[in-house]
């Protein structure tokens, strides 16, 4: 038998089948009637089945003089070169043993081979927590771990699909997380590897974990600090800003009141809680009661007419996870006069008074109230402990009534100081004590 040709060449790349038929003939067939077979006798530099970078070559015989061959050049058959020749030789014989060969030259072309993704499973979900930073544990990976070059060449990543506000940024290899401010969720992030030539895709599920935050900080209003107060005033409107959530924050906010009383050596706290809105009327009497002042038969609370007190007052917003947060220039200061009330407000007091200052100790500034029965010349003034008089407050004439003025003291130095008020015969004293 002989082959239809001596020589036959073919060209194809890495990676591609490559599939041909020899043929052959028998010039006694019409006598013989041979069956012809096909073999490969010499590989031409084609690996053998132990190498895995490819499949082995193979001949299928056809009954009928033909042979198909059939290989496909792995990745990695050509190395450091544009193309590689391959020379195998195939054999047809008879049944009686005659032969005859042919060579194919087999031309393979370079080809790249794509990046991988490396199972079985690529890139892990990842969790990471709000407001969290990218140098910390569990927010950042090396994606060398999960794509390789089979070709050993260096990989270029980018990010092709993400939710902006998951903040994930790749350097080099280095993937990182730092999510927006405040943001929490979950969603999808598709990174992609390349080789400069083609490119390989792997998604993960990136969880940013909330973390409850706090109402923004807003500020108390009314009533304002330093403000005097009759203890029969019917009504006192405490009010207040909003106090907003963040854009991300779905929980409500509610408000709770703190007030604090301090009356000679007693002292409390309480809270009036679970407030929805800005603002909420209260008399100062319901504070008095919660606060747990017992009141006598008469339903007065057993203090002097003309006696002085103070009321703390602060506002904490709370939202419904239990984060809180006080008002920005709490606390407020109240002081609380007991007096003679009337159809138009503080009635006449029935003696003359000197109310301690308040507060007292004080740095630099303290209020101090006083009472006139009658009419008349009153002077109220500031005398040192060496009996030299230090400031005057008040002096001139005044109808009966309640007063009140204030002592700056920023010029002094520290120490006790008496405070006196004289209006005719009556001379009043109290002490006060000044610390910077």
């Amino acid at each position: 038998p002989y082959p239809d040709d001596d020589v036959i060449e073919y060209q194809v790349n890495e990676n591609v089948e490559l599939v041909f038929i020899l043929t052959a003939q028998d010039v006694e067939t019409a006598l013989e009637n041979d069956v012809l077979n096909w073999e490969m006798t010499d590989v031409g530099g084609l690996e053998g089945p132990d190498n895995d970078n490819w499949e082995w070559a193979f001949i299928d015989n056809n009954n009928d003089g033909t042979g198909t061959f059939t290989w496909t050049p792995g990745y990695g058959v050509v190395v450091d070169e544009p193309s590689h020749l391959f020379n195998p030789t195939f054999q047809v014989s008879d049944a009686s043993g005659a032969t005859d060969v042919i060579v194919v030259e087999i031309t393979v072309g370079d080809v790249n081979q794509p990046p991988e993704v490396v199972p079985p499973e690529g890139i892990p979900d990842m969790e990471v927590l709000e407001d969290s930073q990218p140098e910390d544990e569990g927010n950042f990976i090396d994606l060398n771990d999960y794509f390789i070059d089979p070709d050993g060449g260096v990989l270029l990543y980018r990010i092709t699909e993400q939710v902006p506000e998951m903040g994930a940024t790749i350097l080099n290899n280095i993937l990182s997380i730092e999510p927006h401010l405040d943001w929490h969720g979950a969603d999808t992030v598709v990174v992609q590897a390349s080789d400069g030539e083609d490119v390989v895709s792997d998604d993960f599920v990136l969880t940013v974990l909330s973390i409850n935050d706090p109402p923004f900080s807003f500020n108390q209003l009314t009533p304002e600090t330093f403000r005097v107060l009759a203890f029969e005033q019917d009504e006192l409107l405490f009010s207040w800003e909003e106090a907003e959530q963040n854009q991300y924050e779905e929980d409500a906010v509610h408000y709770n009141i703190a007030v604090r009383y301090t009356i000679d050596d007693l002292a409390d706290t309480t809270y009036i809680r679970g407030i929805v809105g800005t603002e909420l009327p209260v008399s100062i009497s319901v504070v008095m009661d919660s606060l747990g002042y017992e009141r006598d038969n008469a339903g007065k609370y057993g203090l002097p007419e003309g006696y002085q007190f103070r009321l703390i007052w602060w506002v904490i917003a709370e939202d419904d996870s239990g984060a809180t947060v006080i008002a920005a220039n709490a606390a407020y200061i109240l002081d609380v006069v007991l007096a003679v009330y009337g159809k138009d407000g503080l009635g006449v007091p029935t003696e003359y008074f000197l109310s301690p200052n308040f507060p007292n100790p004080f740095n630099a500034r303290t209020t101090i109230r006083f009472g006139l029965p009658a009419p008349g010349d009153a002077e109220v003034t500031v005398w040192d402990m060496h009996g030299r008089q230090v400031a005057v407050l008040v002096a001139g004439r005044h109808d009966a009534g309640h007063y009140q003025t204030v002592w700056d003291a920023g010029n002094v130095t520290s120490g006790i100081y008496i405070i006196r008020l004289v209006s005719g015969n009556h001379r009043i004293m109290q002490k006060a004590i000044l610390i910077k």
